[in-house]
């Protein structure tokens, strides 16, 4: 389960997959210029998606881990400006992203089985099904991502 958990995480990252998309191709597709634009009112930019992967792999892994994280949806640090975003710009979002994986995988790697059948942060839900989750979710944000690239790419 662990390195299945490990296996798909780091595809999503770099690939290879199937679907022939990962965020490696995605992310370095781009110009810094460009990560910052919605390219339609209402879409986020690539760099809203990211940052908001970001704060998500953050709280699950501080809930994981005992660390009270106050993270709920839709709440201010959850979708952050394009404007707050390029105050630290394209270069240091990008690597929290892999670095937060990093983490995540450390995490993993270093997690007893008991670890993931812990239920997550007083829920119904387990550190299994969190992780899970991250996947799928990762997964959901990756294809938004690919949406507002073509939109980018169009104008």
């Amino acid at each position: 389960m662990k390195q299945d958990i490990i296996k798909q995480l780091q595809e999503l990252l770099h690939g290879p997959l199937w679907l022939d998309e990962h965020f490696d191709k995605k992310l370095n597709s781009i110009s810094e210029e460009d990560a910052f634009i919605n390219p339609v009112q209402g879409m986020h930019s690539v760099a809203e998606l990211l940052s908001h992967l970001n704060v998500w792999l953050r709280a699950c892994m501080d809930r994981m881990t005992g660390i009270e994280n106050s993270l709920k949806d839709n709440s201010p640090d959850d979708w952050k400006s394009n404007a707050q975003l390029k105050t630290d710009g394209w270069q240091v979002l990008k690597e929290e992203f892999y670095d937060l994986h990093d983490e995540l995988i450390r995490l993993i790697e270093t997690s007893d089985d008991a670890f993931f059948e812990q239920p997550y942060h007083s829920s119904a839900f387990t550190h299994k099904d969190i992780l899970n989750g991250l996947i799928h979710h990762n997964a959901y944000h990756l294809g938004q991502m690919g949406l507002t690239i073509k939109f980018l790419k169009m104008r």
